[in-house]
């Protein structure tokens, strides 16, 4: 049983809360009916991405048996026999489907897109530089857009940007800490890491770093945002963004972390603080 819970991967089911954020900036999160179908929509979506991470471990698990860190997760090691693992993952996705469509049928779509990219990414898409960092910040876009089409609320640019870039940002600081944490056997474990460089990644997070506060700053100063929420507080929340960039760039160059986003995030205490302080800012200002 305990393998079984292992392979979901319920730690990362964090990033499923990305559905809220329509709910939050569409001024429904005080709605019982919206927010309650958001939570259903939340609760399906982590079925959706525990069959991705069977199914990544199903394709992976002969690899991540000579990984420092992997060869430790249930198939990877031989605690969790194959069959047993492509039935669970048959069930979820079955399940995941069933559910989304009763749902909402276009919020199912966004679930097999999901799963679609997932499995082309754990194919071949990982394996091209640049392409693999930008399918995985895909994931957290498809998360955003899935929690608009839920309730029915039409994103704007600036948020399917915003999240793109921050996805892209917390990618780029993975591929990092992979680089440096394998050493020469980081092509072995992940073809792309041959074709990345400490330095070209650095750059790219300098770059992604940038362009996340710009554009938020932009979008807190757009008049079609002060229109929207009826508002021109929405900069008071700059320095939240400002300090939580900064904060996590620390963690990556200063403590080597952010292998994990979901482990660097929910191990530091500064930063969660920040990310609590940004919600409620934000709720008070838009409510």
């Amino acid at each position: 049983m305990r393998e079984l819970f292992q392979v979901l991967r319920l730690k990362q089911w964090i990033k499923n809360f990305l559905i809220f954020v329509p709910l939050i900036f569409s001024k429904n999160f005080f709605v019982p009916e919206k927010f309650i179908l958001t939570i259903y929509g939340i609760a399906i979506f982590c079925l959706f991405a525990s069959s991705a991470y069977v199914l990544n471990d199903l394709i992976d698990y002969k690899k991540d048996k000579h990984h420092p860190v992997k060869k430790s997760r249930p198939l990877a090691s031989g605690a969790l026999k194959i069959k047993n693992a492509v039935v669970l993952l048959i069930l979820l996705i079955t399940i995941s489907l069933g559910l989304a469509y009763h749902l909402n049928p276009y919020f199912a779509a966004s679930g097999i897109s999901y799963l679609a990219l997932n499995l082309a990414y754990s194919l071949f898409l990982k394996n091209i530089v640049i392409i693999d960092v930008m399918v995985l910040a895909s994931f957290y876009v498809i998360r955003i857009v899935s929690g608009g089409v839920l309730i029915d609320v039409p994103l704007t640019p600036w948020f399917v940007i915003m999240t793109m870039l921050l996805a892209l940002f917390l990618g780029f600081g993975k591929r990092r800490h992979e680089l440096t944490q394998l050493g020469d056997n980081a092509g072995f474990h992940r073809i792309s890491l041959k074709e990345y460089s400490t330095y070209f990644l650095d750059q790219m997070i300098s770059v992604v770093t940038s362009s996340i506060i710009i554009v938020y700053i932009f979008y807190t100063l757009d008049e079609t945002t002060k229109l929207h929420f009826n508002t021109s507080l929405f900069p008071l929340t700059i320095p939240f963004v400002i300090y939580g960039i900064f904060r996590y760039t620390y963690l990556i160059f200063q403590k080597e972390k952010g292998g994990c986003p979901t482990n660097t995030i929910w191990s530091d205490i500064p930063l969660l603080i920040d990310v609590a302080l940004w919600v409620s800012a934000i709720l008070y200002i838009i409510q």
